[in-house]
């Protein structure tokens, strides 16, 4: 069973006879899988990929919610967040949290709780979100539910905060479950396990052949998008920079099909640098200029700064005034937003 991220329908009519217990059991064991695959939230963060919904008890149990309010606050939230705005979102689930935590609604802390961690990590903060990781994995040991997400996120959160030997001993402990976690999960906690190996500009081959091999087994875009983000990494830690660059501009893709658009602008971001360094000034400067685009559009100036000023360096070394015209006009704009430092 997944935990539920959304609002799911009220019944309000009452049925014409009787359901017999049958009847009941079969429309339980139908709500149960219209709630499981109803709200999947799927969300990345820099530098590692989560699909998220956590992984419940064999016995599913429906029941009215506690306080209906929250999941029409979560239901916000999940739309904010699939149009990537994560910062909203994050705003929209610490609502969410309050009211399960005024309702002592043990399953929705745990959904929100993990919810807002998963924005946390996306806006880089992974000390509080794994704060409340902790809290969700309580919640969801009170009601005795697998949480193999919860996990994975919580590996994920220590490798943004720097700890490559609580990454590992978690990875390890994902591997070993019994019964055995499912591919994209295992897939999920090598590419952790992998992309700390690649932080300390090591090639983890072993892994590399593994998550190929299970790539081949696993569609969900968020998770193939961070198999093409691994990838690349491990090009250009060999210096292969023009396999770096397709491999995120692959990323990228996957990242904008999805809606995940910061994301898709980190990896077009990287696409860039990688073909600089492969000698493509031409399409470094689009690269550059489009994550600086998208990153200035959705209110990030200081990011999108960061990004346009390699990209006025690559559009003046390919030697193509339109683009250095266009670059600068880009620049001049960012620039407007960007409070003047006093003297």
């Amino acid at each position: 069973m997944k935990f539920k991220f959304g609002v799911f329908p009220l019944r309000s009519l009452r049925p014409l006879r009787e359901p017999s217990s049958q009847d009941r059991l079969t429309q339980r064991r139908k709500d149960a899988k219209k709630r499981a695959s109803h709200f999947r939230l799927v969300a990345w963060w820099f530098g590692g990929l989560v699909v998220f919904g956590l992984t419940g008890c064999s016995t599913v149990k429906t029941a009215k919610p506690i306080d209906p309010e929250i999941n029409v606050i979560a239901a916000a939230a999940n739309k904010a967040f699939a149009h990537g705005q994560v910062e909203q979102a994050a705003r929209q689930y610490t609502r969410a949290l309050e009211r399960a935590r005024a309702a002592d609604a043990t399953t929705d802390i745990a959904d929100q709780a993990y919810n807002l961690a998963a924005c946390l990590l996306i806006l880089d903060q992974p000390a509080q979100a794994r704060t409340l990781l902790r809290e969700a994995q309580a919640e969801a040991q009170r009601v005795e539910r697998r949480a193999v997400d919860i996990l994975l996120l919580e590996a994920k959160a220590a490798r943004l905060a720097g700890q490559r030997e609580e990454v590992l001993r978690q990875v390890a402990a994902l591997l070993a479950i019994k019964p055995v976690i499912e591919p994209a999960e295992r897939l999920q906690a090598l590419l952790v396990k992998a992309m700390t190996f690649c932080d300390a500009e090591q090639v983890p081959s072993a892994d590399q052949t593994e998550i190929r091999r299970l790539a081949l087994e696993v569609s969900d875009p968020a998770i193939q998008a961070e198999v093409a983000h691994f990838l690349g990494t491990c090009d250009l830690i060999e210096k292969e920079f023009a396999r770096a660059a397709a491999a995120f501009d692959r990323e990228a893709a996957l990242r904008q099909n999805s809606g995940r658009f910061r994301e898709m602008a980190q990896a077009l971001a990287r696409a860039g640098a990688a073909y600089a360094h492969s000698e493509q000034q031409a399409l470094a400067a689009d690269r550059l200029t489009r994550a600086a685009r998208s990153l200035f559009a959705q209110g990030d100036s200081i990011g999108a700064l960061h990004q346009i000023e390699p990209a006025l360096i690559a559009a003046k070394a390919s030697k193509q005034d339109e683009l250095v015209t266009h670059v600068i006009a880009l620049f001049e704009e960012i620039k407007k937003t960007i409070p003047s430092t006093p003297r």
